[in-house]
């Protein structure tokens, strides 16, 4: 073989890949920009991001174009990712402009300077998606426990809490829903964060040394499946980073945490397996919420509420029939114990509308005089 040959003819080639890439780079820089004023515009008429069906049209439309059908599905997967990371800019950016208006204000009155509370350490899901809310340049708090953010938010030390409230595989994260009334707890904004488990280890581990994982108990019961498959023993720990920490204090190498893969690099662990969770698309929903007494002027197409029901046959049902036809949409009913009066329960509801519509109103305030203990929790824009 003329490596010479080989070397010039390959570098021609690469010259022009290059050539394309940087076009490609100007252009998709370009639609990005577009796609963040349809976020603006989307925010400012409440409607939703994600429309399947347009995008569906676009990229059979687009395809049609295409010269060589060989490369149809390429070309479709290639167009179904720019419109998956435009979605996540326009969500980004909206959640952001929710935000900065809220913080502003907070900053200024609590002399916080913007500080945000989340519940674990530095390498956990609420540390990511406390980045990913305000960027890794934030001012952000570790709290051990969630009634530790609430109280930080309650008592003016921070401007904004951010907690998990439910998960895709183990359902609704009941420590929090229990809580939000009793610090006065306002929801103002949500993100769905990916939940992608690794198994990390000592940098002298490997999976056959192991015989114990540690992490929180929702991240054990997402990779159920893996532990039973090796037979792992379990040890519980409040947050996922601080399983890694424990693994990097203790130096055992018969001893695995689970969480995040980028647990290893901050506490100088060993990958020892990744994606080990039960349920492939595993997301945790994580809410922000600020302390508030007054949620009259918050703006989205998404509620939280909570009540109870008097004691009366078909009283759920009834207070339910007002939202046929309305134009609501009750994406999430969760009941919870009261703790104050046994068999009691409390209802959490998640409602998307456009709350600014009159029949929309109507129909909530006809829903509203057949419950009691009404509370709404925020008010803010789906995720």
């Amino acid at each position: 073989m003329n490596d010479d040959k080989y070397n010039e003819e390959l570098y021609k080639i690469r010259n022009e890949i290059d050539e394309l890439d940087t076009l490609l780079i100007s252009l998709l820089e370009k639609r990005m920009g577009i796609s963040a004023q349809v976020a603006a515009v989307k925010k400012k008429y409440n409607m939703k991001i994600f429309d399947a069906s347009r995008e569906n049209a676009i990229i059979d439309s687009l395809s049609l174009k295409l010269e060589n059908k060989n490369l149809d599905k390429y070309i479709k997967n290639i167009f179904a990712e720019i419109f998956s990371n435009s979605r996540a800019l326009q969500q980004e950016n909206i959640i952001k402009d929710n935000l900065n208006t809220y913080s502003t204000d907070i900053a200024n009155e609590n002399k916080n300077d913007g500080h945000i509370a989340y519940q674990g350490i530095k390498g956990g899901y609420g540390y990511e998606a406390s980045c990913k809310m305000f960027g890794e340049s934030s001012n952000l708090i570790s709290k051990k426990y969630f009634d530790d953010v609430l109280s930080s938010v309650y008592e003016g030390e921070v401007a904004f809490g951010v907690l998990p409230v439910e998960n895709t595989f183990t359902g609704t994260i009941n420590d929090v829903l229990d809580i939000l009334v009793k610090y006065n707890a306002s929801i103002v904004a949500e993100l769905y964060l990916d939940i992608n488990h690794a198994l990390l280890g000592t940098k002298s581990s490997n999976i056959e040394t192991i015989k114990k994982v540690v992490s929180h108990n929702q991240a054990l019961k997402q990779c159920s499946n893996y532990i039973r498959q090796y037979d792992f023993y379990e040890e519980v720990t409040s947050n996922t980073a601080y399983a890694a920490l424990k693994i990097s204090e203790e130096n055992d190498e018969t001893i695995a945490a689970i969480g995040s893969k980028h647990n290893a690099s901050i506490y100088g662990l060993k990958i020892l397996d990744e994606n080990i969770e039960n349920m492939k698309g595993n997301q945790t929903r994580f809410i922000v919420v600020k302390n508030v007494l007054n949620i009259e002027n918050s703006k989205g197409n998404k509620i939280t509420i909570r009540f109870t029901l008097p004691h009366e046959k078909y009283s759920l049902v009834r207070a339910l029939n007002n939202f046929d036809n309305s134009g609501i949409n009750m994406s999430s009913i969760i009941s919870r114990p009261n703790r104050d009066n046994a068999w009691q329960y409390y209802f959490y509801v998640d409602m998307i509308a456009d709350w600014d519509d009159e029949s929309v109103i109507k129909s909530f305030n006809n829903f509203k005089s057949q419950i009691d203990n009404f509370n709404i929790l925020g008010r803010y824009q789906q995720a």
